[in-house]
């Protein structure tokens, strides 16, 4: 009879024992899904506050885009984002020269003295494009685009492009070799503007979410990476998706 009275007493015990664990066990849960909430909340506010000083940011200048290969900067874009048609997008010869020093020694914060933002997007990111996105683009290939920028002179490139298309030979070539380098734009524009028809025709592709891709895909890097950032790399693609089907 003890026996049996042991072995009830320890069940109420081990029962209450359980229930007591299992109240604790949800009471933590409960209090840590508080905290959860919470937390998020506030990460979530502090995105949206980012996001909205980003827009108001972007309608002034200060924010470069590098398109880099391997640490190699091959050209930048400024203020991409920025709709006043008179800003000057393209980067000067002193930009590209003082830049490209700081990007080959890592310095970002070195660019960040003149700029408030600086976003590095990796060659690779443009390996989706095939020749018949370079339609819109007269007399521009792939091939052409990609090997112009990868080179060490994207001017000379297109001179020599433009002089063998013409079928202009002899002398002639000579003349009318001096009188395109008279002409011809810098070498920083030139980088530029192809740097320009890569961003166009991803975007005409893929949409205007096509950046926020490759902030997903870790083939952009936002300096500062500040909270509205971070919380891009964490949300689905869907959702972008939906928004930018939303405001078509």
């Amino acid at each position: 009879m003890l026996f049996w009275i042991l072995i009830i007493a320890a069940f109420i015990l081990l029962t209450a024992l359980f229930f007591a664990i299992l109240k604790g066990i949800l009471k933590a849960l409960a209090s840590a899904l508080g905290v959860i909430s919470v937390i998020l909340i506030i990460l979530g506010v502090w995105a949206i506050l980012d996001a909205r000083s980003f827009v108001e940011e972007s309608k002034t200048p200060g924010q470069l885009f590098v398109l880099d290969e391997d640490g190699r900067m091959l050209a930048g874009v400024n203020d991409l984002f920025m709709q006043d048609k008179n800003a000057t997008k393209k980067m000067t010869e002193d930009e590209l020269s003082s830049y490209y020093r700081s990007y080959r020694g890592k310095d970002i914060k070195g660019i960040l003295k003149d700029k408030k933002r600086v976003f590095v997007i990796d060659m690779s990111a443009f390996d989706t494009l095939t020749e018949s996105d370079f339609g819109p683009y007269e007399g521009l290939s792939r091939d052409f685009v990609f090997s112009a920028l990868r080179s060490d002179n994207a001017a000379k490139a297109l001179l020599d492009k433009t002089i063998r298309e013409s079928n202009v030979t002899g002398e002639y070539e000579g003349i009318l070799r001096d009188q395109m380098m008279e002409k011809m734009p810098p070498e920083s524009e030139i980088r530029s503007s192809l740097f320009n028809v890569l961003l166009d025709a991803s975007m005409r592709k893929q949409g205007p979410a096509f950046l926020l891709g490759l902030l997903k895909e870790g083939k952009m890097d936002a300096y500062p990476n500040s909270m509205m950032f971070r919380a891009i790399k964490v949300m689905p693609m869907s959702v972008f998706r939906k928004a930018e089907s939303m405001m078509k």
